[in-house]
C-alpha cells in the first residue's frame, strides 16, 4: 500500500494504473524546402537529428499511438535551436487516422505561433493542440517546418506523455 497525494491509502494496482506513460520517437524523415527527400539525417555530438536551415525545411516523425492511450498529458517536438530568437517562426502539422480510415481523417496545423528559442538550449514545441482527436492505435504523423529561413533548428524527435 502507498499513500496517495490526497492522503488516503491506495493499493499497488491502483497506484500503477494511475501512472502516466511515455513514448519517444526519433526523427523518421526529412525534406528540404523543395520537397526533395534527403538521403541521410545528420547529428550533433551523439544526437541523431534533422537539420532545418531553409524556409519550409521539415522534419517528420511517425508512430502508432499506444493501445493503452486515453488522453495526452504532454506532447512536444524536441528541437535544438541553432539561433536565438524571441519569436521563431516554426510551423507544426499533424495527420492521423485509425486502420481502416482514410489516412487524412484527422489533420491539423499551427502556422501562426512563434516560440522563444535560444541557441543550443533544448526546447519543446507543444503539439498537443494539433493532436486533439488522437485515439489509441491511430497511425500518426507529425511535422515541424521552418516558417522562414532565419530560425535554423535541429529536430531531435517527438515526446508524448499520456494517461
Amino acid at each position: 500500500m502507498s499513500t496517495h497525494a490526497t492522503g488516503h491509502l491506495v493499493t499497488a494496482a491502483e497506484f500503477n494504473a494511475k501512472k502516466d506513460q511515455e513514448i519517444w520517437v526519433p526523427v523518421t524523415g526529412y525534406a528540404s524546402g523543395g520537397g526533395v527527400t534527403a538521403t541521410a539525417l545528420s547529428w550533433q555530438q551523439s544526437y541523431p537529428l534533422a537539420v532545418l536551415a531553409a524556409s519550409v525545411d521539415g522534419a517528420r516523425m511517425s508512430f502508432r499511438c499506444p493501445s493503452d492511450f486515453v488522453s495526452i498529458v504532454e506532447a512536444k517536438i524536441i528541437i535544438l535551436p541553432r539561433v536565438t530568437d524571441a519569436a521563431a517562426n516554426l510551423d507544426i502539422y499533424s495527420t492521423y487516422a485509425a486502420i481502416g480510415q482514410n489516412y487524412q481523417t484527422h489533420e491539423a496545423n499551427n502556422t501562426a505561433a512563434t516560440y522563444n528559442i535560444a541557441t543550443d538550449v533544448f526546447f519543446g514545441v507543444d503539439v498537443s493542440a494539433i493532436l486533439a482527436s488522437l485515439a489509441a492505435n491511430d497511425i500518426v504523423g507529425v511535422r515541424l517546418s521552418l516558417g522562414d529561413a532565419n530560425d535554423d533548428v535541429d529536430v531531435i524527435g517527438f515526446y508524448m506523455k499520456y494517461a
